[in-house]
């Protein structure tokens, strides 16, 4: 049989990481029901009571650091989504401004294109600079 003898001292600055009865808690998060219960035989009424609230206590921190863990890989997804999304928004302004600047030189291309072959039509003693 195991024997354990938990220090009874309160701890005075809140922290559960110096009480003995909180380590045997967690290692007992771990075990089986049998061995929680083995263990729990030897302990006095105020002891058992201590246990289970560190037992508790456990459960929730435990629940709480996968939570917190659960959020920070979410956190961490939707920061590098926000970064595509991103990307994504700056590349399709870039093809909209590439689009009308086309639009823009094709417009500005027409009139030189007819003054050019307006040009070439006129006879004039000086050489046009678009003759070859």
């Amino acid at each position: 049989s195991f024997h354990f003898s938990p220090s009874l001292e309160s701890n005075t600055n809140g922290s559960l990481q110096n009480d003995s009865l909180y380590l045997l808690a967690k290692i007992l998060n771990f075990g089986s029901e049998n061995v929680r219960n083995t263990i729990l035989f030897d302990l006095g009424f105020s002891q058992k009571f201590e246990f289970w609230v560190c037992h508790v206590r456990i459960c929730l921190h435990l629940k709480t650091m996968k939570t917190s863990i659960e959020f920070q890989e979410m956190n961490e997804s939707m920061k590098k989504f926000l970064e595509i999304e991103t990307t994504e928004k700056h590349l399709l302004l870039y093809q909209h401004q590439l689009v009308e600047t086309g639009k823009i030189r094709n417009a500005n291309q027409e009139p030189f294109t007819a003054l050019r072959e307006r040009v070439q039509t006129i006879k004039t003693s000086v050489p046009s600079p678009w003759s070859q």
